[in-house]
């Protein structure tokens, strides 16, 4: 189980520089999985060990609780060189988190697992974190849940676009996420489709050619 850990740690710099990747790193886990039945589970659990996001949850700071501790015990910032990592560095490793956990799901045709999971994001009141986190999950598999759920995907789509991420309207710094999101939502509101990414096909032919 020590080689899904080393798999998770080693996506991080190379997913963040090749997002594609993803769907490599996660092809490793999943024929890991064919072979030891507890890899697909312990995986679920180290990603939600290294993102609270992917549980989902949105760890709230606690009143005795220190601004260092909540950081580095609650949300997860990783200490290096002595220093916990900055915003950016942090957002972007949460970022790799869910689009390896969108990955992993969609190459097992997860549909329930991420219809469920997105739904329940949407439930929580969103932070900073969650246009991005929702651009990576649809990006990675939101084709598979659309596939799935259709119309249902549709309406939970137009509930992010005109509830969730109207609350974030004025926040400068978020606008591009939001515009970005807003975008991918007004392409399947409009009777589009999710593109399939990239690496999920790169994969899947590879894989559907070893048959």
């Amino acid at each position: 189980m020590e080689l899904v850990s080393k798999i998770i740690q080693q996506s991080v710099g190379l997913v963040s520089s090749k997002p594609s990747s993803a769907f490599a790193f996660a092809m490793v886990i999943c024929k890991l999985d064919q072979k030891f039945p507890d890899v697909y589970r312990y995986f679920l659990y180290q990603i939600m060990e290294e993102c609270p996001f992917i549980i989902p949850k949105y760890p709230k700071k606690k009143p005795d609780q220190s601004e260092q501790n909540y950081l580095e015990t609650s949300l997860k910032y990783q200490r290096k060189m002595g220093s916990l990592e900055d915003y950016n560095a942090y957002k972007s490793r949460m970022i790799v988190c869910v689009r390896l956990f969108a990955a992993v799901l969609s190459l097992k045709e997860k549909s329930a697992e991420l219809w469920s999971w997105l739904a329940r994001i949407c439930n929580l009141t969103p932070v900073q974190l969650t246009p991005a986190i929702l651009i990576a999950l649809l990006e990675y598999a939101g084709s598979v849940i659309q596939r799935a759920y259709k119309g249902q995907f549709s309406k939970l789509l137009r509930f992010i676009k005109e509830d969730l991420i109207r609350r974030f309207v004025g926040s400068s710094s978020l606008m591009s996420l939001v515009f970005q999101l807003e975008h991918m939502i007004d392409q399947v509101l409009n009777g589009g489709f999710i593109k399939e990414p990239k690496g999920r096909r790169q994969i899947l032919s590879v894989r559907n050619s070893n048959f």
